[in-house]
């Protein structure tokens, strides 16, 4: 009874290290990826991004140097989603898309038209120029970034006063009780879906809206 015993636990031991060893051995694979895919990515002169979930943050990268780095509130994940690859920004989607005021400069033609009727000057605003160069307060704080291999990441603000957070409790609900809904309908078309809820604070979401541009290139860690 004692050999069988001690036979038990020997055997325990080997697995548990086989695990763990299994387990490093995995860990070590998904670091080279990383490493890799970011090199590719540090060798070019452009910006690029790394959604880094684990550590909640978003980090815009120049030849491998951070420049900016914007926290993340919440993760949260819908279906199945590969990490530690290069994707690259297919296009964005917001409710109220930011628009710019747009001066029509008349041409020769039209000026000298003896019958022209005079257009109604506008006086420039100050503070809407100083808004309109920024390109910052009119961006939106909620969107979606769809990638090239069909991943759609959902940026929600975080609510920052009493009515905000109810708000946002039912919307997020809302996500939950929807995304089986979406599932089902890309399963019909034979189709896996797959989406990442970001919350961030207000002003971070119009920062990352206003960087991230189509063909921008980013890597996902999670």
């Amino acid at each position: 009874m004692r050999n069988l015993t001690l036979v038990l636990v020997i055997l325990c031991s080997v697995l548990c290290q086989g695990i763990a060893r299994a387990d490093d051995l995995e860990t070590l694979e998904a670091t080279n990826r990383r490493l890799r895919a970011e090199y590719e990515l540090a060798t070019k002169s452009q910006l690029y991004f790394v959604f880094d979930l684990q550590a909640k943050n978003v980090q815009f990268k120049s030849s491998g140097m951070a420049i900016a780095e914007l926290p993340l509130q919440r993760v949260s994940y819908w279906g199945p989603v590969s990490g530690d690859k290069v994707r690259t920004v297919a296009g964005k989607l917001s409710y109220k898309t930011p628009e710019r005021d747009v001066l029509k400069i008349p041409s020769p033609e039209e000026s000298a038209k003896p019958d022209a009727e005079p257009k109604a000057q506008v006086k420039a605003d100050p503070k809407k120029f100083e808004l309109a160069a920024l390109e910052l307060s009119d961006m939106p704080t909620s969107f979606q970034v769809r990638f090239d291999d069909g991943l759609l990441v959902a940026v929600k603000p975080a609510p920052e006063e009493f009515l905000h957070r109810i708000w946002w409790t039912l919307n997020r609900g809302f996500w939950y009780l929807s995304r089986p809904l979406f599932s089902v309908w890309n399963f019909l078309h034979q189709r896996t879906y797959s989406e990442i809820l970001l919350t961030m604070p207000p002003k971070d979401a119009q920062l990352l809206y206003w960087s991230l541009t189509d063909g921008s290139s980013c890597l996902l860690i999670n």
